[in-house]
């Protein structure tokens, strides 16, 4: 749940920093009752990205399963991985 913040225009970035680093999710800020942005800490916003990449690239893979009759063999991924990876043993 994103936690809402009220500053005004006596607010420095030096008093939202702390508050900012410690909320692992992002922070709504508003001033005079109206949600003006949204703030989040570099880790979060890595942990953020990370996830959304994870989830288009599994939304991807869904799509590609539902419209691909194609079926592979696990040696078959297993090679495509090798060469993915650079050699190695992968099984």
């Amino acid at each position: 749940m994103m936690e809402r913040i009220t500053i005004d225009e006596n607010t420095t970035l030096s008093q939202l920093s702390p508050v900012v680093q410690q909320s692992p999710d992002p922070l709504r800020l508003s001033g005079e009752g109206y949600g003006d942005m949204v703030v989040m800490s570099a880790a979060a916003y890595d942990t953020f990205m990370r996830d959304m990449v994870i989830w288009s690239k599994l939304r991807e893979a869904e799509i590609r399963e539902e419209y691909d009759d194609r079926t592979l063999t696990a040696e078959e991924v297993f090679t495509s991985m090798r060469k993915i990876i650079g050699g190695g043993s992968v099984a």
